[in-house]
């Protein structure tokens, strides 16, 4: 996949947590930029 990219956020103004990602593998390779991120941008519960 080009571009590939997986996340989960909350955004500002929002009142909750970012959540988990979860990755079930053996193996995992991250190449040419690809991301995995959680972030929280808004009040934590």
């Amino acid at each position: 996949m080009d571009d590939s990219l997986i996340t989960t956020s909350v955004n500002s103004g929002a009142v909750g947590n970012a959540g988990a990602v979860t990755i079930d593998t053996t193996n995992l390779t991250l190449t040419n930029e690809r991301q995995i991120q959680s972030a929280t941008f808004g009040h934590l519960d």
